[in-house]
């Protein structure tokens, strides 16, 4: 049996590249939308472009993409000898079912500089002045810098030494974070999360009512359903989270996301749901002794208790209820990020959790612009709603409307801001 290949965006350009260039010529000789082949080309993760090519064709792709600007790697590496450059000028990409090739117009093709001599006489990835191909090149700085990191003395003499394929998966080996992000991030997040929306809107709906149903039915059996929604929705976001990623990578988001999550890492993120309802649990009960306890010492008797029933309000109780909530808050730093974390990164569960505190508690003001325009954006749904002159049917409907739309845009948000705070 033949041996077959996998071309790989590596997550990184060549230093000659022009992002917003390469972006227009992805989307439009790929046939992608434009949002799509942005956060594609600058997700900054590896991802598989194409699988069981045979040699030939996967090296066409390689080159072919490598003149737009893009570092490719295929895997397992081939052990080539540099060739002379072909004349080919073939742009080969499945848009769809039927694979397709397309003549690249020359004069698109950004004027590529060599990475080692800056000349601009570069024909095919290859210095016409220097001699040395820059794909190779490259890859041979690449692993330098790595070996450098770990206190290794590499010589990198010979530019065409072979590079070793780079075999991660999107997400692996590509956690940095938590960081700390600008604070216009937070309005930026809200927006990116709209592009996720609109690109597969009808999905995005169809998923959400899919996951009431679910909630509804679970919440129908005593006891057990109450509990079974608590454990179920880091792995329900996860899920949606998963949909996030691949429509990153150029993909269609569909109602069968909400379930993605049960097959990644599902057994943590399910935990992730466990320490959020018995750490809940505690806040709550803690908050109960706390107020009942106070007011019994301080008013034993039930008829001073009724006398007393103001001043119960605006001390013990609004202390306890002022702490119950930071504890709450914080509960939450620690639960946002944390399906996507363990889902996507393969963390436990709890340092799922304790990344995602981290993460929160390095972006707290951007968190905060985000909070406030999520908020306004729901009390202008609901203001839509009381002010609407039609029916209350009607209005309702509009209601639930604006919701379907609004909760999956918070969904791809939420991350952005992962993405954003854990990746570089």
């Amino acid at each position: 049996m033949s041996e077959v290949y996998q071309v790989i965006y590596s997550g990184k350009l060549q230093p000659y590249a022009d992002e917003s260039r390469l972006v227009m010529l992805f989307s439009e000789k790929f046939k992608l939308g434009q949002e799509k082949a942005q956060r594609l080309i600058k997700g900054g993760r590896p991802i598989t472009l194409k699988k069981d090519l045979d040699l030939d064709k996967a090296l066409k792709y390689q080159e072919s993409l490598e003149k737009l600007g893009m570092v490719i790697t295929i895997d397992p590496d081939p052990d080539l000898i540099a060739a002379e450059p072909s004349e080919l000028t073939l742009d080969i990409y499945s848009g769809g079912d039927d694979e397709t090739t397309e003549v690249l117009d020359q004069s698109e093709i950004h004027r590529a500089r060599c990475p080692k001599c800056g000349s601009g006489n570069m024909q095919l990835g290859i210095c016409q002045d220097c001699g040395i191909v820059a794909s190779k090149f490259l890859a041979a700085q690449a692993r330098g810098d790595a070996a450098d990191s770990a206190n290794e003395e590499v010589r990198q003499d010979d530019p065409y030494t072979p590079p070793e394929a780079d075999l991660e998966e999107p997400g692996e080996g590509g956690l940095v974070g938590p960081r700390s992000v600008s604070v216009g991030r937070g309005f930026s997040w809200v927006v990116e999360g709209w592009g996720f929306f609109k690109e597969s809107p009808i999905a995005w709906m169809i998923a959400l009512v899919l996951w009431g149903v679910v909630n509804v039915l679970l919440a129908m059996v005593p006891f057990v359903g109450a509990i079974a929604v608590t454990l179920l929705a880091p792995t329900l976001v996860a899920g949606f989270m998963v949909g996030c990623r691949e429509q990153e990578e150029g993909e269609s988001f569909s109602p069968s996301h909400l379930f993605a999550g049960f097959s990644h890492n599902a057994g943590q993120t399910i935990l992730v749901g466990l320490f959020y309802m018995i750490i809940s649990g505690a806040i709550v009960i803690t908050m109960m002794v706390s107020v009942f306890g106070s007011l019994e010492s301080v008013f034993p008797q039930v008829g001073e208790l009724q006398a007393a029933a103001g001043m119960a309000v605006t001390t013990p109780m609004i202390a306890s209820f002022a702490v119950g909530m930071l504890a709450f808050l914080l509960l939450l730093m620690a639960y946002l990020f944390a399906p996507a974390l363990a889902a996507l990164d393969d963390l436990s569960a709890w340092q799922a959790m304790k990344m995602s505190f981290m993460g929160c508690l390095k972006n707290l003001l951007p968190l905060t612009l985000y909070s406030i325009f999520a908020l306004l954006l729901f009390l202008l749904n609901g203001l839509f709603m009381l002010l609407s002159p039609v029916s209350v049917v009607l209005a309702g409907a509009l209601f639930g409307l604006g919701l379907l739309i609004l909760f999956p845009v918070q969904i791809g948000a939420i991350y952005s801001a992962y993405t954003d705070i854990y990746y570089d």
